[in-house]
This record gives structure tokens, sequence and C-alpha cells, in this order.
């Protein structure tokens, strides 16, 4: 959950984007309890997903063709 938290704050200002941040890592922690624990499709391949979407939208500079908001749900989508 830690590291999922952390990816997020590197991309997004949450007071600016009007999230608050205790809620959200409430957010991930349900998330994380609601992956079930099986051999691929658990929480630690979401968090590899999420931190791949993270290098690639930071590697082709994102922000120039979505807005903010577009590019947290694209991160929360690959969460999930």
């Amino acid at each position: 959950c830690c590291v999922v938290v952390e990816i997020f704050k590197k991309n997004f200002d949450f007071e600016s984007i009007g999230i608050n941040i205790i809620s959200f890592k409430h957010f991930v922690f349900l998330v994380s309890n609601y992956y079930h624990n099986n051999p691929y499709h658990n929480f630690s391949h979401a968090v590899t997903v999420l931190q791949f979407v993270h290098l690639l939208a930071n590697k082709i500079g994102i922000k120039k063709y979505l807005s903010i908001y577009e590019i947290f749900g694209l991160f929360v989508a690959a969460l999930v």
C-alpha cells in the first residue's frame, strides 16, 4: 500500500485535485483487501501494473495529452 501511495503522491497534488490523502490511503487499503490470494492476479501484480503505467506516462510526457483527472483515472484503473 505504501508503494501505491508514494507513486500517486509523486504524480499528483492531492490538495489541488480535492482528494483527502487519508481517504485515499483507506481506498488503497480496501483495494488491496479485495484482491484474491492467487498466483498471478493479486495485489502485487496490480502494483507492478501501476508502476509500469507511472513509468510509461512520465516517459512519454502524458501531461501534454491528458488532464490531471484523466491521468488520475488511468492510474486508478491500473491499480484496480
